[in-house]
């Protein structure tokens, strides 16, 4: 009986996780659009409304953050056959969900048994950050199949991949710059692999794309509309870079995996591929967070979870008896734990990286119901950061409702403030310039989540 669930597993283990995950997405494809997602649904439609004329749509309530538009491109290209629908905005995610799977097969089995390459793709669902940002559809998926792509080429020695990985992720964003440097640096001088040389192709067609930007928008990295978070950081913010990279990098239930691969590597006096190529990729996610003032968000170590799990089953492999066994249970119990897991409003919680955000679209809709049953003007209402969102784009349904948008900053002068945990916008003398003049009208609350509907204090 054992010998056969072995064999079975290890025959059909990718489809069985496969469909584990297909089931997800089919249980939440009524879930609205969360996060910076928003902003790619709302591109995505403006490409639709232009017939693709314009890849630029800077002003006009759009943001330019210098990257090629690509996942827009590909959401927008969905939208125009399969129209402009929530649930294929969902599905949009699944064929890089199952490219994902397939290239974690593919280099775990260079390292690890079939039952432990099984083990692997189950217990990466188990991840927080992963589950949800598959949830949320986050492009940051793709990004990860093509990153995944990339590691797999250069093990199997294929140069093809490489040159085709390696320009699809530089044209993501500026982390997938810095993972091709250091891999670069690492297979070329370390590995003496020419195969690196095929990276190139990626640099270039980056360099292409910013001189085209830059004739268009009249930059290049940073423009007016990001410039406060794309300035150079001073001495004191590099360190304060650094240490947040390393807080997110271990954070979300992480840090037991990577004690425990550490620990056994100590032990053994040796790091083996898997935990080498996790140190790189943690490396070139963490050089592209010190230079910057741009926040650094747990999504940016989305590889390196994903990297850290089959690090983490090939380091407990190595011990005796019932010991992998005992241990990867305790990983897979801390990190669905960690779904939970809550810090202080001023310093930000991953609500684009765990479960504990899904009770946020009900809190939502019981605020547009209780403003709709109270006849309370929509612009009237500062909302923050997902609060705030048009519904064309939030839902999807064309309605336009849309609050205004609360600054970080400055104070709020409308009729209402709406206010909540996860808009991560604390502020300090905000609060207590709501406790002064505005009295709280309702509270509406769900497990760790909370909007706060305030009304201004009439004055005498």
């Amino acid at each position: 009986m054992y010998f056969r669930a072995v064999n079975f597993i290890k025959k059909y283990g990718f489809w069985i996780a496969g469909v584990l995950y297909l089931v997800v997405l089919l249980f939440i494809q009524d879930i609205p659009v969360f996060w910076d997602m928003y902003g790619q649904v709302k591109t995505a439609d403006y490409f639709l409304e232009t017939n693709f004329s314009n890849l630029f749509p800077n002003g006009n309530t759009f943001s330019d953050n210098g990257h090629f538009p690509l996942y827009p491109i590909y959401l927008a290209l969905l939208f125009k056959f399969f129209g402009f629908k929530l649930w294929i905005a969902h599905l949009s995610v699944l064929p890089f969900l199952l490219g994902v799977l397939w290239q974690l097969q593919r280099f775990c089995t260079r390292f690890l048994s079939a039952g432990k390459t099984f083990l692997v793709m189950l217990l990466t669902l188990f991840h927080p950050a992963f589950i949800t940002q598959s949830i949320y559809f986050s492009s940051e998926i793709a990004l990860v199949f093509f990153s995944l792509l990339l590691i797999n080429a250069f093990l199997y020695e294929r140069a093809s991949h490489i040159a085709v990985a390696a320009v699809f992720i530089c044209l993501f964003n500026l982390r997938g710059i810095s993972l091709c440097l250091v891999l670069f640096i690492y297979f070329l001088i370390g590995k003496k692999n020419k195969n690196a040389w095929y990276l190139i192709c990626g640099f270039f067609v980056w360099g292409v794309w910013l001189i085209v930007h830059h004739k268009i928008t009249g930059w290049f990295i940073t423009g007016p509309e990001i410039k406060e978070f794309r300035t150079l950081a001073t001495a004191e913010g590099v360190v304060k870079n650094f240490l947040l990279a390393l807080w997110k990098m271990v954070d979300l239930g992480s840090v037991f995996g990577w004690a425990a691969v550490l620990v056994i590597a100590l032990k053994r006096k040796a790091l083996g591929q898997p935990l080498v190529l996790l140190f790189l990729v943690s490396v070139s996610v963490i050089l592209t967070c010190l230079p910057s003032t741009n926040p650094i968000s747990n999504r940016y170590f989305l590889l390196s979870y994903v990297l850290l799990v089959p690090a983490f089953m090939h380091s407990v492999n190595f011990l005796d008896k019932k010991l992998p066994v005992v241990i990867t249970i305790c990983f897979a119990t801390v990190l669905f734990s960690n779904n939970g897991v809550m810090y202080p409003n001023k310093y930000g919680n991953a609500w684009d990286c765990s479960l504990k955000s899904l009770p946020y679209f009900n809190l939502r809709q019981q605020l547009d119901v209780y403003m709709a049953a109270q006849k309370i003007p929509v612009k009237e209402v500062s909302a923050g950061f997902q609060l705030y969102f048009n519904d064309s784009f939030y839902l999807m349904n064309g309605t336009g409702k849309e609050y205004s948008l609360l600054s970080d900053t400055a104070m709020p002068n409308t009729e209402y403030v709406a206010d909540s945990d996860i808009c991560n916008n604390y502020n300090e003398l905000r609060i207590q310039f709501l406790e002064e003049r505005y009295s709280l009208v309702k509270t509406f609350k769900s497990g760790a989540v909370y909007i706060n509907l305030y009304k201004k204090i009439p004055t005498l």
